[in-house]
């Protein structure tokens, strides 16, 4: 079997979390990899702080609250502005708490592309 890259691992289970994460609001800009070649440790850094993630209380409570409902009845619930059953109760807990936790120590490499200013480009009128 061949190893796969770091790079290769990141974005494999990046693709594994990345449809909860968007569910619970996080932007998908966030979700993905800062363009660019990265050293092996900050990749190395990246995919344990999302295997922790991952394995984490806030996500598992979060996946685990998503399915008790099929997709088609959270989006039915949506559609019909169906609010204050006790699933919504649940998910809306659990999607702060995995938010929340999405957002602390959070690698830069996740951070989304800036536009960077350069010193010699001046304004025009």
């Amino acid at each position: 079997m061949i190893a796969k890259t770091g790079r290769e691992s990141l974005d494999q289970l990046l693709e594994i979390v990345k449809p909860l994460l968007l569910k619970v609001g996080i932007s998908e800009k966030q979700i993905r990899i800062r363009k660019g070649k990265h050293h092996i440790d900050i990749l190395s850094n990246a995919y344990d702080w999302l295997h922790e993630l991952f394995c984490s209380v806030e996500y598992r409570e979060a996946q685990k609250i998503r399915k008790l409902c099929s997709e088609k009845v959270w989006e039915h619930y949506d559609l019909m502005e169906i609010t204050g059953l006790q699933e919504q109760k649940l998910w809306l807990r659990a999607k702060v708490a995995l938010y929340r936790r999405w957002h602390q120590n959070r690698p830069s490499i996740f951070n989304p592309d800036k536009k960077r200013k350069h010193a010699h480009t001046k304004k025009t009128n």
